[in-house]
């Protein structure tokens, strides 16, 4: 009798956790990301599929995402010291176009954005190195100016001398508690001092070592992109294509906004996982170790997403910790140093509708559109080795992936990035001249830099969207007619109806989103 109850209570036990699963699973609780937060981050882990077959191997994507919340930014008043040089191009080539009028122009206006608790150096070179202004408080800014109009274009270009010497200077003057920053402006090939990527690399590294972050600003067409996106990542800085030297002083502006709004500082991601975890690949951004992510600093309002790929054997239990996600970083205000720990957690089952209802289709999406720009990249490359053919091979072979993902997944992203296919195909296909193809190569290999950490504005602009790209389309839509409002970055519902409306006089499909057709109809892809 006693065995009797005790079957039925346990038989009772099963339903009712049967029943509990499927409410859980039916409110999303298994596909619902982990989260972490802190006054300067959050982070959040997600899974393509979170619920994977009980006692077999599977493979997922997992997500993460970190944000820095604009609310932390404290303000002008209160933001630590800036410590910043500008490394200045001042070979022959930069007296095309009046290219070094526009950088001192720009190098002067910063100068007049900072006040005496920042130092700021100015660095010139061509084949000699120069310290024109040497790290200093920012007190006499007019002979600052004075320095910097003595400037004449003359000489080759050694690239890495400027740059170690304008980190030299900030790590002359250096304050732990100081915002970091060397940026590099260059019109064209190292061809003097340092010269190979990987030396060059060796020695960005080095500095970041030591606390000093770089940027790059690439000018024209005939600089080297691919060795200015590697200083820039190797630098914890960021990258900028610059296609005519009126940009530059916008492109100086954003980034000391960037660098006066950093509120985290060397970023670490560390997954402490168990032995269910049997390969980590990293699919995005440029990181060497999956389990060891260094990740810089981050600035008030950013967010970057990162996609990993797992390799796991299931255990036969129902839940499966991987373990912990660290995410270690030192709050820019405070100086201090914090660890947000986000669990890593899978549910099994033997249930194959179960595994099916429970996935998560925004994490299926960006493992699509992650491995769509790894193959997008390929076919870029071919295009630039001279290789037309495999190149539209490999972009038809995308595009047709893509399409396939679009209508299985209702995900505008996945629509875009099959919009920007089609145009990079005719620009592809019409990009004969030299100049053509450099630009081509230029701007596209830009977007595919900025999609390495999830951030995809360079084609597709939307409401709720903010940043210099909103602004250039402002810009363009101001130029062309169809906006009076402010050219402030903010993708509101006003500019949404002025899209629209260029959309409608354009014959294009009309949503109010600036994909890519509706990008380079405005001279901006």
């Amino acid at each position: 009798m006693v065995l009797h109850e005790l079957d039925g209570r346990l038989a009772r036990a099963g339903l009712f956790a049967a029943i509990a699963f499927a409410l859980l699973l039916a409110l999303g609780a298994f596909a619902a990301p982990a989260h972490a937060k802190s006054d300067a981050l959050t982070a959040t882990v997600s899974y393509d599929q979170p619920v994977i077959p009980r006692g077999e191997r599977a493979t997922i994507h997992m997500m993460i995402e970190i944000h820095a919340p604009r609310a932390a930014w404290p303000g002008l008043a209160e933001r630590p010291p800036v410590n910043l040089a500008l490394v200045l191009d001042r070979s022959g080539s930069m007296e095309d176009r009046g290219k070094l009028d526009y950088a001192k122009r720009a190098a002067k206006k910063i100068v007049d954005l900072l006040d005496r608790r920042d130092r700021v150096a100015i660095v010139e070179y061509d084949d000699e190195i120069n310290v024109l202004w040497p790290s200093a408080p920012v007190e006499n800014a007019r002979e600052i100016h004075r320095r910097i109009d003595r400037l004449t274009p003359r000489g080759s270009t050694n690239l890495t001398g400027g740059m170690l010497r304008g980190a030299d200077e900030v790590l002359r003057t250096y304050d732990a508690d100081d915002l970091t920053r060397v940026i590099l402006l260059s019109d064209g090939l190292a061809n003097q001092g340092i010269t190979e990527p990987r030396d060059i690399a060796r020695e960005v590294r080095r500095a970041r070592r030591d606390g000093v972050r770089i940027s790059t600003i690439g000018l024209g067409l005939d600089y080297d992109e691919d060795l200015m996106q590697s200083i820039a990542e190797n630098g914890a800085g960021q990258y900028h294509y610059v296609e005519h030297p009126n940009q530059i002083a916008r492109i100086f502006e954003e980034e000391l906004s960037t660098l006066i709004r950093t509120t985290a500082r060397d970023i670490r991601l560390q997954l402490e996982g168990g032995g269910v975890i049997e390969k980590i690949e990293i699919l995005s951004d440029d990181v060497d170790d999956a389990r060891d992510m260094a990740l810089g600093d981050m600035f008030a309002g950013e967010t970057r997403t990162l996609l990993l790929r797992l390799e796991l054997d299931a255990a036969d239990v129902a839940a499966l910790a991987l373990g912990d996600m660290d995410v270690t970083f030192t709050d820019a205000r405070t100086g201090e140093t914090h660890v947000l720990s986000v669990p890593v957690t899978l549910r099994t089952s033997d249930d194959a509708e179960v595994i099916r209802k429970a996935s998560n289709e925004a994490v299926a999406v960006e493992a699509a559109l992650v491995k769509a720009e790894r193959a997008h990249l390929e076919a870029v490359a071919a295009f630039e080795a001279g290789d037309r053919a495999k190149a539209e091979s490999l972009m038809t072979i995308l595009s047709d992936t893509v399409s396939g993902q679009a209508a299985a997944y209702d995900d505008g992203r996945l629509a875009a990035k099959l919009e920007a296919l089609d145009v990079e195909r005719e620009q592809m296909a019409s990009a004969a001249a030299p100049d053509a193809q450099a630009a081509y190569l230029k701007s596209t290999k830009q977007r595919l830099y900025q999609a390495k950490s999830g951030k995809r504005a360079g084609y597709q602009l939307e409401v709720g969207d903010e940043g210099l790209e909103v602004e250039r389309l402002q810009q363009a839509l101001a130029d062309a007619g169809y906006w009076a409002g402010p050219v402030d970055g903010t993708y509101t519902e006003d500019l949404k109806s002025a899209v629209d409306s260029y959309q409608a006089a354009q014959g294009l499909k009309r949503d109010g989103v600036a994909g890519p057709s509706t990008l380079q109809g405005l001279g901006l892809y």
